[in-house]
């Protein structure tokens, strides 16, 4: 198992966003297009088939099974959100952490 910077341009040297990752979702709020990478040796990205779904309305809904994580539902998830423009960093959040997913 790999993990990658997040790939994008201008991404501040702080916590949480200059960890490495295993997965990057991307998701072009304008199309509504998604792309899922999984993280490969020597900091590269590489295309993953996905059946994550969004939605987008009032908020942003996001779901991705637990197959394409590669990881069993038991698993931890620790995740980020990286926003962009035009592939340059933006903002994140939660500001100065990660979100934690686990399944009790």
């Amino acid at each position: 198992m790999h993990n990658s910077p997040v790939p994008i341009a201008d991404v501040p040297d702080a916590a949480p966003v200059n960890y490495l990752f295993h997965h990057h979702l991307e998701i072009d709020l304008l199309t509504h297009a998604i792309q899922f990478q999984q993280a490969g040796e020597y900091s590269q990205w590489y295309p993953r088939q996905s059946h994550a779904k969004t939605a987008l309305n009032t908020s942003l809904e996001v779901a991705v099974p637990w197959t394409d994580l590669q990881q069993p539902p038991e698993s931890p998830i620790r995740l980020v959100v990286v926003l962009s423009d035009q592939g340059h960093f933006r903002n994140y959040l939660p500001e100065n952490s990660l979100i934690a997913i686990e399944l009790s």
